[in-house]
């Protein structure tokens, strides 16, 4: 029907901050097909302009990947704290 969905952003409003002024990154992702082809910087790059021009403050992230530091402090996120995750499935003992 339509083309193919390649990536998507989603932001929300960061506690603390008032309406609007500032958000974090719920969720960012790039279809593993144009994955280092320059999609996901073109998408971050939108997605910074938006927040620009809508007078946003403050952007913040959560991210478990190391691998994607450099992608993120490229556009000014620092690394503010290290949490180590733990897995555990439910039905674990």
């Amino acid at each position: 029907p339509g083309a193919p969905v390649l990536g998507g952003i989603v932001f929300r409003d960061l506690p603390g901050h008032s309406y609007g002024h500032g958000l974090y990154v719920a969720e960012f992702w790039v279809s593993p097909g144009v994955r280092h082809t320059g999609r996901g910087r073109q998408l971050m790059d939108a997605a910074v302009r938006w927040a620009r021009d809508h007078g946003v403050r403050a952007v913040s992230l959560w991210t478990h990947q190391g691998l994607s530091y450099p992608f993120y402090e490229k556009y000014g996120f620092r690394r503010t704290v290290t949490v180590p995750w733990k897995v555990r499935s439910k039905f674990s003992g």
